[in-house]
């Protein structure tokens, strides 16, 4: 028999998603009792958060990105922000005929439409970037393992630094925003009556496609773009994280974390050239935010 999670469970998570009490999930999630995990969390964060803004200070110039490595292109403004619109609404429009025509339910309807949804996202964006990149996608965008270790560790640091930023400022903006404003993510919020094999796929999905298929999208292709019209990278790196952060709008209280969290993988791919780190950052974020969310259902 499938695993589902208890109506006394699904109606206290429920109740905590409400009352704001864990407001803060999706970014890292701390709730009102924070787990020893989370505290360490928080703790490791600030100490590296301040080892890297002492490192910036003593080395500044590599805080202007005035060496990042440059993404030789022909992108164009149209036809990206066309394809970002486009591939936006597509999960909605890929939903419908599986809930009504297949008669799936709403959630299992709605986690299907996100994996293909994101399936469709990354081919599309590959195909895009593989067309307009001088040196392909690899060498041109970045989209390689070449130096995986280092991408990796440069990940985990980034991740943990803005961990603590990133809970403090959804905690700070559900205290601001009307009431009504502080839900749950949709997708975190469709584990509540998943059966096992359901769950899985929407936690692979949640933690490899999305981060995956959104850093293709955003980073590859949009702060790519952005940074050739405007010859500025922090230019680029702020823009595309606003547009990233308002693109998650059906968790408005998380708009401003976002964008802090955006703006660190955006820095990141700035620095090195390369989207696995970005890949990381966000797959790290994704998944803390699924295993606190888990953990506090069961």
């Amino acid at each position: 028999m499938g695993f589902t999670v208890s109506n006394a469970s699904a109606k206290t998570a429920r109740l905590l998603a409400e009352t704001g009490a864990s407001a803060a999930t999706e970014p890292g999630g701390l709730e009102a009792v924070p787990s020893k995990a989370e505290i360490a969390l928080f703790a490791v964060g600030i100490c590296l958060a301040i080892i890297w803004l002492i490192r910036r200070i003593i080395y500044p110039r590599k805080l202007s990105l005035a060496k990042a490595p440059g993404r030789a292109n022909t992108l164009t403004a149209a036809p990206v922000l066309i394809l970002l619109v486009t591939l936006y609404l597509l999960s909605s429009v890929i939903m419908l005929p599986l809930h009504w025509s297949l008669g799936l339910e709403e959630v299992r309807a709605m986690v299907l439409a996100v994996t293909l949804d994101r399936i469709i996202w990354i081919v599309v964006s590959l195909l895009v970037a593989a067309e307009c990149f001088r040196f392909g996608v690899r060498r041109g965008m970045g989209l390689s393992l070449r130096h995986w270790i280092y991408d990796t560790l440069r990940a985990a640091y980034a991740y943990l630094a803005i961990f603590p930023f990133c809970v403090g400022l959804a905690w700070i903006t559900a205290l601001l925003v009307p009431e009504q404003w502080v839900t749950p993510h949709p997708m975190l919020e469709a584990m509540y009556d998943l059966p096992a094999a359901w769950l899985v796929l929407l936690v692979l999905v949640t933690v490899v496609l999305v981060p995956v298929a959104e850093e293709i999208l955003f980073r590859g292709l949009l702060q790519t773009m952005v940074r050739r019209y405007l010859r500025n990278a922090w230019a680029a790196v702020l823009l595309t994280s606003t547009i990233f952060a308002l693109m998650h709008v059906a968790t408005p209280h998380h708009i401003p974390a976002l964008f802090a969290l955006s703006v660190v993988i955006g820095y990141s791919y700035e620095r090195s050239g390369r989207l696995l780190s970005p890949i990381l950052i966000h797959a790290f974020f994704n998944g803390v935010s699924v295993a606190v969310f888990l953990a506090r259902l069961l």
